[in-house]
């Protein structure tokens, strides 16, 4: 359906064209959710999601290489690609192997498909020893799931020492990766889609 109007902290939103159907997010929030925002419409800003904060911030579309976030702390720069579901998406090493991923605050956990961990050489034996989980799909239904110890993953100048993930069968079409509420909680991230590059503020 289209919206006669729609704002978010007073900032008129561009794109009012709305999907109606259930809404399955990550049960990390104190109630049920109306609806969530995508990359349809944040993609019309420059983002500033300070989630240690409990904030969001949205700037003036940057589109030219030289973008930079309004911050005077240090951070790390990503450049990234805008896949057709809209998302950006950037390199990552796993365990010294490079894989694609995204960041999806739908998502409570970290999440790689069954496909990418094998390519990188997870065996099904070794996953077979993991523990045990239960996760739920895009549409709701609930999948099998490991939870594997992987040794490192390194994100631009960051290095997550022994990093639990989801290994499942969920299907992606943006990249291997999913990083979620976990990867998110602690710290703060600016995403700049017109410039398609990601900056990750560095502990003080």
């Amino acid at each position: 359906m289209e919206l006669r109007s729609f704002a978010v902290g007073g900032v008129a939103i561009p794109w009012r064209r709305v999907r109606v159907a259930p809404v399955n997010v990550a049960s990390v929030f104190s109630g049920p959710l109306d609806g969530v925002l995508g990359a349809d419409s944040l993609s019309s800003f420059d983002v500033d999601l300070d989630l240690p904060g409990h904030r969001m911030f949205l700037y003036e579309k940057q589109t030219c290489a030289g973008a930079l976030p309004a911050w005077t702390q240090p951070y790390a720069k990503i450049n990234a690609g805008r896949s057709m579901g809209g998302h950006l998406f950037f390199p990552v090493q796993l365990d010294g192997r490079r894989t694609d991923a995204f960041v999806d605050t739908g998502s409570q956990f970290t999440v790689l498909s069954t496909r990418a961990a094998l390519a990188l050489g997870v065996g099904a034996a070794a996953l077979a020893r993991d523990r045990v989980a239960r996760v739920r799909g895009a549409a709701a239904e609930q999948l099998a799931a490991h939870v594997h110890r992987f040794a490192q993953l390194e994100i631009a100048a960051e290095t997550i020492r022994n990093p639990e993930i989801i290994v499942t069968d969920v299907m992606l079409s943006d990249a291997d990766l999913v990083l979620g509420i976990d990867f998110l909680r602690p710290r703060r991230i600016w995403f700049s889609y017109g410039s398609q590059q990601i900056f990750i503020m560095r502990p003080t």
